[in-house]
Formats: structure tokens, C-alpha cells, sequence
């Protein structure tokens, strides 16, 4: 269907092979990359990641000559935990644009 509209009306769509070209293990964890049958985990998501950069979006996205980053100030408001009644722990990360 994507393949017909990227021939047919020249759309652009880009197609990324998720079930082969990520090589993702579709068992449960610990023995696999999925959280549950239907989401990844964290495994899962980084594998799913480079496939859509390297494959998909690296064409796209413009060129960067540099990946050190400066950011002038972040400033973070909210509570300290995603879950207050959780014991695991969460990393965060921040993006800038």
C-alpha cells in the first residue's frame, strides 16, 4: 500500500523493514525484546531506533558536523518520580531543537 502511493502519487513515505531489519526478538523478556506481545522494551525500542534512523531517517534529517551539544539552561519542574509508589528507577532525557 505505501510502496503504491510512493509510485503512484509520488508521496513521500518512507519505509522502514521493522520485521527483518531490526532483528527484533519477539519473546518475552528476559529472553527476548518485548515488554508484553504487543510493546518492546527497552532492547526492542533501541534496536527499533537505529533502524529508523540509519534506514529511514538518515537521508532525511540534515547533516550535523558536530555532536558536541551546548545548551544554555534546562529548567525541570514536576514531581521527582514518574510513579511515587514505584521502587524502580527512571532515567530521563532531554531534548533540544
Amino acid at each position: 500500500m505505501a510502496q503504491g502511493r510512493i509510485n503512484n502519487l509520488q508521496d513521500k513515505i518512507i519505509i522502514v523493514d521493522m520485521e527483518q531489519g531490526a532483528a527484533i526478538d519477539y519473546r518475552l523478556q528476559p529472553a527476548g525484546d518485548m515488554w508484553d506481545n504487543l510493546h518492546p522494551y527497552e532492547t526492542g525500542y533501541s534496536k527499533i531506533a537505529d533502524v529508523w534512523f540509519f534506514d529511514g531517517l538518515e537521508g532525511v534529517l540534515p547533516y550535523v558536523h558536530s555532536t558536541e551539544v551546548v545548551l544554555d539552561r534546562i529548567e525541570i519542574e514536576g514531581p521527582a518520580s514518574v510513579n511515587e509508589n514505584s521502587s524502580e528507577q527512571y532515567n530521563s532525557r532531554a531534548y533540544y531543537t
